[in-house]
């Protein structure tokens, strides 16, 4: 889980070293109060 730069909450699957890491994600599905999405 991150946010984008305009502090949308984003889940996405990710390994515990990504622990405060910027990574892109790709946008799979818009829900109400969140994104999901996959690693790229």
């Amino acid at each position: 889980t991150g946010r984008t730069e305009s502090g949308k909450l984003v889940h996405f699957v990710g390994d515990n070293d990504l622990i405060g890491q910027i990574v892109n994600v790709r946008i799979e599905k818009a829900r109400t109060w969140y994104i999901e999405g996959t690693i790229v």
